[in-house]
């Protein structure tokens, strides 16, 4: 696995058995990239209620130099047949490979259909948005979701932008004289911090779940949520 940089962005599923014997549902999802960071890997495994193992997985890509990647919170849905599916959206941020490139948001659907001996994971896209947000190899991306869409930005833009569930794009505010964006963190409540900053000043937007704009101010702030770390360098 030298080759490649593993990034995890699981979850997992829980279900009862119908039977002392059985296992619980527990699917995850699994991510790798490659060395040029232009292909994005999946794998599912764990266990249905009957089996173990490992189920598919996909291949996400091309992309120019993917650089972040988040999803949306998963909705279980009981079929017809009485199977499960696991639904979600995922999104990979794509800086580019050329100085001043546009950034490009890939959103995927990905969905696994659980049965007692079967799981089938499918991953499809939806839509690639080119966004008027600067990248490029030397661009550090950042890239969160609330309920009001993925917010994303790099430090070589003075705005972050919002991607909504029907891709509409919208620019978040900044701050004059410009400043450029130094990070995006988020909650599992859904708060949303767009933070900027360089060597002469800072500030931040705090957005609600719905999207509006709650509070701004000066200062290098970020949001810190359960579940994974926030690195500090940017701020």
């Amino acid at each position: 696995m030298s080759a490649f940089r593993r990034l995890l962005l699981a979850v997992s599923f829980f279900a009862t058995g119908a039977s002392a014997q059985a296992y619980p549902i527990q699917q995850v999802t699994t991510y790798s990239i490659n060395t040029a960071k232009t292909y994005v890997y999946s794998s599912t495994c764990g266990t249905t209620t009957n089996t173990s193992g490992c189920y598919g997985g996909a291949t996400l890509g091309p992309f120019r130099q993917a650089c972040a990647i988040a999803s949306t919170p998963i909705t279980t849905t009981t079929q017809a047949d009485g199977s499960t599916t696991f639904t979600r959206r995922i999104a990979v941020m794509d800086r580019g490979s050329q100085a001043g490139a546009s950034v490009n948001l890939f959103v995927y659907l990905e969905s696994n259909n659980v049965k007692p001996d079967s799981a089938t994971p499918t991953t499809r896209l939806l839509r690639r948005v080119t966004l008027p947000v600067i990248g490029g190899p030397t661009a550090s991306c950042s890239l969160a979701r609330n309920g009001a869409g993925f917010y994303l930005g790099t430090n070589l833009s003075n705005n972050a932008v919002r991607v909504d569930d029907s891709f509409a794009t919208s620019t978040t505010p900044g701050f004059s004289p410009p400043i450029p964006v130094a990070g995006v963190t988020s909650t599992p409540e859904g708060y949303m911090l767009v933070t900027h900053k360089s060597s002469a000043s800072s500030g931040y937007y705090l957005f609600n779940n719905s999207g509006a704009t709650m509070q701004s101010g000066g200062g290098s702030s970020l949001l810190v949520g359960a579940g994974n770390g926030v690195s500090t360098a940017a701020y």
